[in-house]
């Protein structure tokens, strides 16, 4: 790198490609699978339950109620998936802003109260 700033051809990209080089980027891709039956692969249950752990933590609520949120997304999101395929859709869906997941499981009734 000092040899290139002598001579002047740094270029951003040059950089770019030394550093990227120097420091090899490592990316994991976890593939999320689900049987028929709605059981889950060990790969998407131990990606499930990192996503619970990091959300509760976030959120700073409790890791049960949080998983048992997780799962009954999952579950819905699921069944609205299979009818679209179904049926067909025709109208825009609605995005999650701003969750309260304790106020979400105690209103669905999830916990084990």
């Amino acid at each position: 790198l000092p040899r290139q700033q002598a001579t002047g051809t740094n270029s951003p990209m040059t950089t770019h490609y030394l550093l990227r080089k120097k420091y090899i980027i490592i990316i994991i891709i976890t593939p999320i699978v689900f049987s028929c039956t709605g059981g889950a692969s060990k790969i998407t249950t131990t990606f499930i339950k990192k996503i619970a752990s990091m959300l509760a933590e976030k959120k700073s609520s409790s890791y049960s109620t949080t998983i048992s949120w997780i799962r009954c997304r999952i579950a819905f999101s699921l069944l609205r998936s299979s009818i679209m395929c179904l049926r067909g859709c025709r109208s825009k869906t609605e995005a999650v802003t701003d969750i309260n997941i304790p106020l979400a499981v105690a209103e669905a009734r999830l916990g084990r109260d």
